[in-house]
């Protein structure tokens, strides 16, 4: 607009009236041919289309094509506007991480870990990425790689600081049976979100199975505080209070278990035998 307001001062002093009535007609249609678009502006879909139009072998337009389609959760267009990003560019680790979560969620979870890997190694240090494929491999049941991966992603800068992310290593090495370290990653979880009520819940598991269950009665009686409708977490509060010799309060929480939820069989086999006891 600067450069067509100099443009018509010039016009006046050279032309006269006529002509800048002409370049006030023009500037009508300029005025005109932005609000359109603004128009496509508006159309998110419609803008990477076009762009697409004029410069087809532009990647990163059809990488965020993709991230449209994903947002807006049309998976199979998403997965092959995401072929196409990587024929033009095998190298772009980000659309290729993006690709394989498409995958994922395609059910393709076998085809979706090779491009997990391959966007790994081709930006190692990229956390989101690592913890990405860690869930992918523990999915897949393939937990000793899914340690690793988890392992690697929240000792990175981006990693370290985020609770779900320990507590989701803390999984694996649960079941992994590597109780000692699964406990220092809920730990750890619960340092940085003391809120993280699943993390409480199952560091409370890890401190049982370590025979701790003094310390971890404080923990679910916590988790109950949050969630006191839970049948399961009475019942595990129950087998903890069992295990430090509390017969009692553990009858107590295995009744509340069971009206609770009267079908729970574990419940209801363990409170025979605090009974007989």
């Amino acid at each position: 607009m600067a450069v067509l307001v100099l443009a018509v001062a010039a016009i006046r002093r050279l032309a006269g009236l006529r002509t800048v009535l002409v370049a006030g007609l023009l500037a009508v249609a300029l005025g005109a041919a932005t609000i359109g678009r603004n128009e496509v502006y508006r159309d998110e879909e419609r803008l990477w289309t076009e762009l697409i139009a004029r410069q087809p072998a532009n990647a990163r337009a059809h990488a965020s094509l993709g991230h449209f389609l994903v947002r807006t959760e049309r998976w199979a267009e998403a997965a092959g506007r995401y072929e196409q990003v990587l024929r033009l560019r095998p190298d772009y680790a980000d659309a290729r991480s993006d690709y394989a979560g498409v995958l994922g969620r395609l059910g393709r979870l076998p085809e979706a870990i090779p491009h997990y890997e391959a966007a790994v190694r081709l930006k190692p240090d990229d956390a989101i990425i690592c913890y990405n494929l860690g869930l992918a491999l523990m999915q897949a049941g393939r937990l000793p790689e899914a340690r690793v991966s988890l392992e690697n992603a929240v000792r990175l800068p981006r990693g370290r600081g985020r609770a779900d992310w320990h507590a989701t290593l803390g999984n694996v090495l649960l079941d992994l049976n590597e109780v000692p370290a699964a406990a220092a990653e809920f730990a750890r979880a619960l340092e940085i979100q003391p809120e993280a009520t699943e993390a409480r819940h199952n560091l409370a598991l890890a401190l049982v199975r370590l025979g701790r269950p003094a310390e971890a009665i404080p923990h679910y009686e916590a988790v109950l505080r949050q969630l006191p409708g839970t049948a399961q977490v009475h019942h595990n509060l129950a087998l903890a209070f069992a295990q430090a010799g509390r017969v009692a309060e553990a009858i107590a929480a295995e009744e509340v278990a069971l009206r609770l939820n009267p079908g729970l069989t574990a419940a209801r086999e363990q409170l025979a035998r605090l009974r007989r006891r």
